[in-house]
């Protein structure tokens, strides 16, 4: 099993859940995940292993922008593969954190540049549902030709 991050989307098709079960989950506290750049990203284990712990306190205005939120815990104690999974992100956060932003021009980019990417993984979860729904009419459209043919052949 991976030791990874994953985006809401990749991790709804790896383990077969809908983006709006996460999504509950997440806000109810029962999946650990991270929200950087404007991502959700949830850890790369089944549900059943997700547990959480205390929510990250950033300490300047710049980690603010750039901080990654941990859900509180819900009544279940720590165990050990969450442990693992707080060792790998700090150490994750440690090699890509980026340097701190100096000026305003910067923060306003980086605030910026984080709108974009909600922005494109918003359009990019709606590009998928109208796949979907495309899929089901087409379904749709083959079961009623199936349906009016058998319904010809009975009334001849």
């Amino acid at each position: 099993m991976n030791n990874e991050w994953l985006a809401l989307t990749e991790y709804a098709s790896k383990y077969h859940v809908s983006v709006s079960t996460l999504r509950r989950r997440i806000r109810s506290g029962q999946a650990m995940h991270v929200y950087k750049n404007g991502k959700y990203l949830l850890k790369d284990l089944p549900l059943v292993d997700h547990q959480m712990m205390e929510s990250q306190v950033a300490d300047s205005e710049e980690s603010m922008i750039q901080r990654e939120v941990i859900a509180p815990p819900r009544n279940n104690p720590p165990h050990k593969k969450f442990l693992e999974a707080q060792a790998e992100k700090k150490a994750w956060v440690s090699q890509n954190n980026p340097q701190p932003v100096s000026s305003q021009s910067h923060v306003t980019e980086a605030l910026l540049a984080e709108i974009k990417s909600a922005y494109r993984q918003v359009l990019q979860e709606k590009e998928e549902q109208v796949l979907i729904l495309k899929n089901e009419i087409s379904d749709l459209r083959t079961l009623v030709n199936v349906l009016e043919s058998e319904n010809k052949k009975l009334r001849s």
